[in-house]
């Protein structure tokens, strides 16, 4: 409940229709005019009493019962009416709970007004009377509690009771749509420069509409236009538009029973604009009744364009973007991080991404082409080029990257992925660099021609070698005396991805497991030994061998018998310990960033073939595909969440599981497991790992086959593929973090996986937030100024050739680059940027581009430090200018 009592002045009086409830027309007046209630009381000349009210009022009631949510009461009575005694406890108004309805009473004079007052709720308008409720309404006489009173002292000297009943819902009070009238300003030409606009409504309008933050959805549109002179009159230029920023405040008079809308401009009003209100039919009145389409325009005094700047003097953190900076400003100068990159992509978006299900993308490191060079395309609307950029290496500069938790994206691609991120890098979802498995149950195929082939190689994740392809068969190979041929043996899997700058080249390129040769070794039918009951061939293969890194692969063994029919053992991929060799200087993205390595396929065989069969030789199967290798380096924090899994796990090498000889088909020989992947994650700032990362090798695939339902001596097939090494989990900071640290690492984390950050960037960027104008139009921008100290040299960069030391701040060919982003400024901010990153502030741009060719009115920059041009590097001050 809220109530006021207010004292309105004389001439408010007429303003405050006596309107009944059912007509709207008006005070519906006593039978007796004075106070007398026929006993003889009230008679006397100071006898003081209700003489009218809009609710019909009479000695024993009210003639009217039935009101409205928002129906405001008028009591009229015989003498002037002491505010003071005017409220709830004189006046009661109360359901049969004890509630009291919301408004304020209203004095003038001799009449008193009670106006119920609207209230908004989020976007909900809520009224003084209760719909549906039924108030007791009682003014007592004097003696009886407490009264009313005159403005002398009188008390009342006959009550009054009533009963109403909320029935009516909201009622429109003066049966016409709300009509604005622009009050300020008086005139509509040479307005100045600071004036406020205020409109004022013909009713109380519903507050709810207003609640809206959204510029298009207004009631009321405050708009800017440039202006045309048409023969010395200015004219608005219905073809430009822009919105007013400011506040708006509407405020609601029930003295008046009017609406005040004030608009406050934010910002200076442009020298000779056209400002134009809209009046739209969202404005409505508390019984929803729209207003009509209103416009208004008025012109604002001319005033001489003036130099003005806007300058960033880096002595705070306050317009720093941290999400997207690696490093910090303060004191007068700029600090870049130690690592981070450029940023020369933007931000990381999973629209970039292949959408390959609900929650699934597909980031697929070689999908687009571009004049004959494969790679990954990041459109021009996203770099600081403003070109599109072929990423042909897997080597992504972002200068945010959020990866949301609900999101699973499969990476493939020839190299490994690399991230340079300035700001802000946040994994919450599913990074799957997984190698690939080879088939489960490959001998079950439909006929003989798939069979010829080979199984086909498993493919690594990212950077990650393939295993290797199953030993094939051609259709002519059944010939007796067929000769030797290569493509009997099972390939050897893939080394996976090695810097070519690595200090161990060679070494980290023998990692991949060995194929299993054809058996027999001459793929000559005529070697065949068909040892059991002479028709049926015993000669038992080897599997495949699989992939090494952190320790050599598995062995490809057999351990069928006889043994003199047993082919040797195949080699596992060779072992590399990445911390027992010194990375002789270099960077651990180069040194410890290996991809998988593939597992060896399995070769052909004629294992348990029969004499006589068309068919003499079984194909291989194939070895698990290499996980893939992540480089994570951020310049400021890292967050892994909880959720998070990061998987580059080495693939299985191909399975048997039936144990029974199919018809005609005999058992692939299985190939080997590929080894984990690698994850270095690098980071200058602060980092909070909790998610998962995997990096264990794939499994070598093992076979039991079985001639006989119960297997006696030399009718049994026993072969177990190499296993997988597991990968590597790296991750590095200032301060080298504690193994226990760095989330759940599958194999478990030692102190061989943790260490300081020593790598430096040879570029690092960093970016400001938005710095607003106070202006509506965009100015005339003219040039900027960067002031810095090039190895203890003073030099000012500037797109002017003609100011500073004649240098322009071009980003990759100065020691420091410059580029600039402008857009409109909404009444929230600035709003979604449109226009690409220019390198030009000015007109000096020869067709590339300049902050006038975006309308900007907010502004922001980004400084790229680039540590291959010069050794030392400090920023002191930015000074952008322009004329409004």
């Amino acid at each position: 409940m809220q109530v006021r009592t207010l004292l309105l002045p004389a001439f408010t009086t007429a303003a405050l229709a006596l309107t009944g409830c059912s007509s709207g027309g008006g005070s519906a007046r006593l039978s007796q005019p004075s106070c007398e209630d026929g006993t003889g009381e009230g008679t006397g000349s100071s006898s003081f009493c209700v003489v009218a009210c809009n609710l019909g009022c009479g000695p024993i009631g009210c003639a009217i019962s039935e009101i409205a949510q928002n129906q405001p009461i008028t009591f009229e009575f015989n003498r002037p009416v002491d505010p003071a005694s005017v409220n709830f406890t004189t006046i009661q108004m109360k359901t049969e709970t004890g509630e009291e309805p919301v408004g304020q009473f209203l004095v003038s004079g001799n009449r008193v007004t009670f106006v119920p007052e609207i209230q908004v709720v989020g976007n909900s308008s809520f009224f003084g009377f209760k719909n549906g409720a039924t108030y007791s309404l009682i003014i007592r006489r004097g003696g009886e509690g407490p009264t009313v009173r005159s403005v002398s002292g009188q008390p009342m000297v006959r009550g009054l009771t009533c009963s109403l009943r909320v029935s009516r819902g909201i009622v429109d009070l003066d049966n016409a749509p709300p009509r604005a009238t622009l009050v300020t300003p008086s005139v509509v030409t040479n307005v100045p420069r600071d004036t406020r606009i205020v409109l004022e409504f013909s009713e109380i309008l519903d507050r709810a509409p207003f609640q809206t933050t959204n510029e298009e959805d207004r009631p009321v549109r405050f708009l800017v236009r440039r202006t045309v002179n048409n023969n010395g009159v200015l004219e608005c230029d219905t073809s430009s538009e822009l919105p007013l920023r400011g506040a708006q405040f509407l405020d609601q008079d029930p003295a008046r029973q009017i609406s005040v809308l004030t608009m406050v401009p934010g910002d200076r009003l442009p020298s000779q604009a056209c400002i134009e209100i809209q009046v739209t039919t969202r404005v409505r009145d508390v019984a929803g009744v729209a207003a009509r389409p209103q416009l208004f325009r008025f012109t604002i005094e001319e005033a001489a364009l003036v130099r003005r700047t806007l300058v960033e003097s880096f002595s705070s953190q306050q317009t720093l973007d941290p999400e997207r900076s690696a490093g910090e400003w303060s004191g007068g100068s700029v600090s870049p991080a130690q690592i981070g990159g450029s940023g020369r992509h933007g931000d990381f978006s999973l629209d970039l991404l292949e959408r390959v299900g609900a929650n699934d993308y597909l980031w697929d490191l070689d999908r687009d082409e571009v004049n004959g060079r494969r790679g990954f395309l990041i459109p021009g609307s996203r770099t600081l080029s403003g070109e599109d950029e072929l990423v042909t290496d897997g080597a992504f500069e972002f200068a945010m990257f959020v990866l949301p938790d609900t999101a699973n994206v499969r990476v493939v691609g020839s190299s490994p992925l690399r991230l340079w991120v300035r700001g802000r890098c946040e994994i919450g979802g599913v990074l799957d660099l997984a190698g690939r498995s080879a088939a489960v149950d490959y001998p079950a195929r439909p006929s003989i021609a798939t069979m010829l082939a080979g199984q086909p190689a498993s493919p690594g994740g990212p950077g990650g070698g393939e295993g290797g392809r199953g030993g094939s068969l051609e259709p002519d190979m059944g010939t007796p005396g067929n000769p030797n041929k290569p493509a009997f043996d099972g390939m050897d899997g893939g080394a996976g991805w090695v810097h070519p700058d690595h200090a161990y080249l060679n070494l980290a390129q023998a990692r991949g497991g060995a194929g299993s040769r054809q058996w027999p070794a001459s793929g000559l039918n005529t070697d065949i030994v068909f040892s059991y009951l002479g028709v049926v061939s015993q000669m038992a293969p080897s599997p495949g061998g699989g992939g090494g890194w952190v320790t050599p692969g598995g062995t490809g063994s057999n351990l069928s018998i006889p043994a003199h029919l047993r082919q040797a053992d195949t080699a596992g991929g060779g072992g590399f310990d990445p911390l027992a060799l010194p990375p002789l200087g270099r960077e651990s993205a180069v040194h410890f960033l290996l991809g998988g390595a593939g597992g060896g396929g399995g070769g052909a065989h004629t294992y348990f073939r029969a004499l006589g069969e068309p068919m003499l030789w079984c194909a291989g199967g194939a070895g698990g595909g290499g996980g893939g290798a992540l480089l994570v380096r951020v310049g400021r924090d890292l967050l892994i969440k909880s959720n998070a899994f990061i998987d580059a796990r080495g693939g299985d090498g191909s399975t048997v599981t039936d144990t029974q000889r199919p018809l005609v088909l005999g058992p692939a020989n299985p190939g080997g497991g590929g080894s984990g992947g690698t994850v270095l994650l690098q980071v200058a700032g602060n980092y909070d790992l909790l998610g998962r990362v995997r990096v264990t090798g794939g499994n070598g695939a093992d076979i039991e086959y079985n001639y006989h339902a119960t297997p006696g001596v030399g009718d049994r097939l026993v072969l177990h593929a190499g296993d997988g090494s597991p990968g590597y989990v790296r991750v590095e900071a200032p301060v080298a973090p504690s193994p226990q640290n760095i989330g759940t690492i599958e194999p478990p984390a030692t102190a061989a996986n943790v260490g300081v950050l020593t790598d430096r960037e040879r570029r690092v960027g960093l970016q400001s937030r938005w710095l607003r104008l106070t202006d509506v139009f965009p100015p005339q921008w003219v040039a900027y100024e960067l002031e810095a100290e090039i190895d203890g040299v003073p030099v000012v960069f500037s797109d002017d050739p003609n100011r500073g030391s004649g240098r322009r701040a071009v980003p990759f060919a100065e020691p420091v680059g410059l580029v600039v982003q402008g857009t409109l400024q909404g009444n929230e901010g600035p709003l979604p940027p449109t226009a690409p990153w220019r390198q030009f502030v000015g007109p000096f741009d020869n067709g590339q581009g300049n902050l006038n060719a975006d309308g900007a009115t907010a502004v922001r920059f980004q400084l790229i430090f680039d540590y291959t041009r010069a050794t030392t590097i400090v920023v002191r001050r930015l000074t952008l200018l322009y004329d409004n």
